[in-house]
Formats: C-alpha cells, sequence, structure tokens
C-alpha cells in the first residue's frame, strides 16, 4: 500500500493488522491496575476507530481501541510500517485522536484519572522504534478535578482539544511548544455558552 495509486475499498481489519504487535507500557503517577474482564468481550475488538486521512502529506493511519478502553493500536495504511499498541495506565476517554502536525503524528488520549498523553512520530518514520525522538511521549496531569470530567475529548487540532465535564461546561486546552514539549494551558466555559437556540 506504499503507492498512492492504490485505493483501499474494504477490508477486515485482520486482513491489515497483524497478530505480533508491538506494545508499548505507557507508565504515570496516575494509574490503577486493570479491571478488564478478558472473557466480558474478545480484547481485539475495537470500542472506537478513527481514520486520519491526510492527503497532502500522503499519511493515513487507523486508529483503534482495545483491550477495554485501555489500549491504542496504531495502524498506518499507507506505508508498510508494522501495526503498534500503547497501553495506557488508566482507561481512556472517549475519542482519542490521531492528527497531523507539520510533519508529524499526534496521538492525543486523555485517561480517566486526568492523565493526557501526547505521542508524536515523525513522518514518514512513523513509529519505527530507531526514528522515535527522546520525547516521543508527553503527559500532561489535569488540574482541574477529574470526578468532573466525563469526556468525550475532541481535539480540534494538535495544539487544541476540548474536554466535556458532568457540570456542562467545556475545558479547552491550548498546547504551546517550547523546544519539542508541549504544556497545556487550560481555560473553562460557563454552560451558558453553550445553550443551542432552535
Amino acid at each position: 500500500m506504499a503507492s498512492s495509486s492504490r485505493t483501499l475499498v474494504a477490508v477486515h481489519t485482520s486482513g491489515i493488522i497483524t497478530n505480533d504487535l508491538q506494545t508499548f507500557t505507557l507508565d504515570s503517577e496516575r494509574s490503577e491496575p486493570s479491571s478488564f474482564a478478558e472473557s466480558a468481550v474478545l480484547p481485539e475488538h475495537a470500542t472506537e476507530t478513527s481514520v486520519l486521512f491526510q492527503a497532502d502529506a500522503q499519511v493515513h493511519i487507523l486508529l483503534r481501541v482495545i483491550h477495554g478502553n485501555r489500549t491504542i493500536g496504531l495502524t498506518s495504511l499507507s506505508t508498510d510500517v508494522s501495526s503498534i499498541c500503547f497501553t495506557f495506565p488508566a482507561p481512556l476517554l472517549p475519542s482519542p485522536a490521531v492528527v497531523y502536525d507539520d510533519g508529524e503524528i499526534h496521538v492525543i488520549a486523555c485517561t480517566q484519572l486526568g492523565s493526557i498523553f501526547r505521542l508524536v512520530f515523525p513522518l514518514p518514520h512513523l513509529w519505527s522504534t530507531q526514528y522515535m525522538a527522546k520525547n516521543w511521549r508527553q503527559e500532561y496531569h489535569l488540574k482541574h478535578p477529574t470526578s468532573n470530567v466525563l469526556g468525550p475529548m475532541h481535539v480540534k487540532e494538535a495544539g487544541c482539544l476540548f474536554l466535556a465535564l458532568k457540570d456542562g461546561s467545556i475545558l479547552q486546552l491550548d498546547a504551546s511548544r517550547r523546544l519539542g514539549n508541549a504544556e497545556f494551558q487550560g481555560n473553562t466555559s460557563p454552560p451558558s455558552l453553550l445553550t443551542l437556540r432552535l
């Protein structure tokens, strides 16, 4: 699938995802033991999926949330880079995202314990371990009470995301990069700003 002249019409994911996936476990100060019952659902069945189609960079990435919302599997649909999985220290909030930004792929996910992870991979090598930067994995701890963070998360772009809160407000987090690191700053909008008028 390296050629841009090929088209993927329809395929079962078992045809593009290998069984011998390399898995990285992401550590954090904020973690909880897994309570995922293997018998409840097949672990490889995705609870969420999303696809990044970035035509100008000729990159197409499939993101799958598996293993009881604790693992993200990434598959390149446009290169021969092997698929990979990242296991998080706690279950993820709904809607993790994969986005393109300035020659890099960013995977952004938020755990239920309030850790936001940014995984950054350079093009064209993506997550090939020999090309990963030293700071490919970044973690930010929400200062907002995590008991009020409900999700889903919406990533507008690599430097801006929104989190839904239980009280109806939205937490907006903007990132600024300094020497390859990103730091999120947050603002909360009151529920009155979100009222829809029909």
